[in-house]
């Protein structure tokens, strides 16, 4: 499935449900359930809203992702709308614009990155730059203030140096993450990556994920600074 299911707390409301994304089985499963929060889950949902907003713009309906939350928020009874993971070159201007008009659109955003470098990016065959990211949580904080924004990260990827570690720390203080989550790479086997040169070492690997969890704790402790008395 390229999207996931409509996830919530009580058995009904699934015609409700479907009425308002007027796309039948497309979205929603037989079993759907509806209460008080809605979760849009699935790594490919915001592309395939993307496609599915163009088939159906091209019926003279509205489409995108922004669109199924504005049908989604007209539901009663639906008090909160999340929807996870997303992808930085899906981010349109209609979903920015969505957590700051619609109400019941959480103001919570998980946004993976994987590197600060852009090297690095591009060796992991990623079509944003870290300039592009920031450019994009930087319209999302403006849309909406008092969001929570999370990433991902990958550390020890082939190539990495100390100069890409310092730059993802970087991307880490600028972007003032909620929390984030760094994972080593791990080698598999029959992987584009698996074959690259200058594979690093494990130690290595630990020690610039100790390197960045620090830096991330340092951003999240004058983060949580900036909250007293608020």
């Amino acid at each position: 499935q390229r999207v996931g299911r409509l996830l919530t707390g009580q058995q009904h409301g699934v015609a409700e449900v479907k009425a308002a994304l007027g796309i039948g089985e497309e979205l929603v499963e037989q079993d759907a359930l509806v209460d008080l929060d809605a979760v849009l889950l699935g790594l490919a949902q915001l592309g395939f809203c993307s496609d599915l907003g163009l088939r159906r713009r091209e019926a003279g309906h509205e489409g995108g992702l922004a669109a199924l939350i504005a049908r989604l928020a007209r539901i009663d009874g639906l008090k909160r709308i999340r929807y996870t993971t997303s992808h930085p070159n899906d981010m349109d201007d209609a979903l920015i614009a969505a957590h700051g008009t619609e109400p019941k659109l959480m103001p919570y955003l998980h946004l993976p990155v994987q590197s600060g470098s852009d090297r690095i990016l591009k060796a992991m065959n990623r079509s944003h730059s870290a300039e592009s990211y920031l450019r994009t949580i930087e319209k999302v904080r403006a849309a909406r203030p008092d969001i929570a924004i999370s990433g991902d990260f990958i550390v020890g990827f082939p190539g990495e140096t100390e100069d890409d570690v310092a730059e993802l720390c970087d991307l880490l203080t600028e972007a003032r993450f909620e929390n984030v989550g760094v994972f080593q790479y791990s080698r598999e086997e029959n992987t584009a990556a698996a074959t690259l040169p200058d594979q690093v070492h494990p130690k290595t690997k630990e020690a610039r994920w100790k390197r960045v969890m620090e830096t991330q704790a340092r951003v999240a402790a004058e983060h949580a600074a900036r909250q007293v008395g608020r």
